[in-house]
C-alpha cells in the first residue's frame, strides 16, 4: 500500500520511521525543497533516511512493491518530466511526484497518451507511479485531479496534496496502516510469547 509523510515543521521519530518501513520494506525515498530546486534519493532504508541533509520541508515515501517489482529505480519520487526520470538521486528545478495507492488504469491512459502525444515512451522499469509521473507532464497537474491518487507534488514553490491525508504527530501521512499494523502485531506477539511461557 506505501505511505507517505509529508512533514513542514516535524519529522517522524526513528521509530515511526522504521515502522513505516516494516510495512512498506522495498525502498524509501526523500524529497525536499532548496535553494529553488528540488533535491531527492531515493533507494534508502530508515535509518539513512534521517542521515540525508535536507531542509523542511520534506516528503518520505516508503514503497511496498505492487506494479513493477522490487527495483531502486522504481522508489519514489519520479521526475514530472518528459521521461519521467528514475534516477537515485539529483534535483531539478520541476516538480517530483510521490504516490500511495494502487492506479489499476494506468496502461490504459498511457496507451490513450500514446496515440494522442505523438512521442516515444520513456525506457526503462516502469510502474504506476511512474505513469503518473509522465502523465502529470503531458496533460499537466490537473491530470491528478483525473487520477484520484494519493499524490505529494514537489515543487520549487512548495508540497502539492491530492486525495485524503491524515494529520500524525505533526506531520501528514497518506494512511496511518503502519502504526495500526505494528501495534496489533507487536501485541500478538507479546500475547504469543506469554501463552508459550505459561502466563
Amino acid at each position: 500500500m506505501c505511505v507517505i509523510a509529508v512533514c513542514e515543521k516535524n519529522l517522524p521519530s526513528l521509530d515511526d520511521l522504521q515502522k513505516m518501513e516494516r510495512t512498506n520494506n522495498d525502498g524509501a525515498g526523500v524529497a525536499w525543497i532548496e535553494d529553488g530546486f528540488v533535491r531527492w534519493r531515493k533507494n534508502l532504508r530508515a535509518e539513512e533516511i534521517l542521515e540525508v541533509p535536507f531542509t523542511l520541508p520534506v516528503a518520505i515515501h516508503f514503497r511496498m512493491a505492487s506494479i513493477g517489482g522490487i527495483h531502486p529505480e522504481l522508489c519514489h519520487p519520479f521526475v514530472v518530466d518528459r521521461n519521467a526520470d528514475t534516477k537515485i538521486e539529483g534535483s531539478t528545478k520541476k516538480s517530483v511526484l510521490m504516490h500511495n495507492g494502487h492506479w489499476a488504469d494506468w496502461r490504459g491512459f498511457c496507451r490513450d497518451a500514446l496515440r494522442k502525444v505523438k512521442g516515444k515512451i520513456p525506457s526503462g522499469r516502469w510502474s504506476d507511479t511512474r505513469a503518473l509521473a509522465w502523465l502529470s507532464h503531458l496533460y499537466g497537474k490537473e491530470f491528478l485531479e483525473i487520477a484520484e491518487q494519493k499524490v505529494a507534488l514537489i515543487s520549487p514553490r512548495g508540497i502539492a496534496l491530492y486525495g485524503s491525508w491524515v494529520d500524525h504527530k505533526g506531520y501528514k501521512v497518506t494512511n496511518t496502516n503502519f502504526d495500526y499494523y505494528m501495534a496489533n502485531f507487536e501485541s500478538k506477539m507479546l500475547r504469543d510469547y506469554r501463552l508459550a511461557e505459561g502466563e
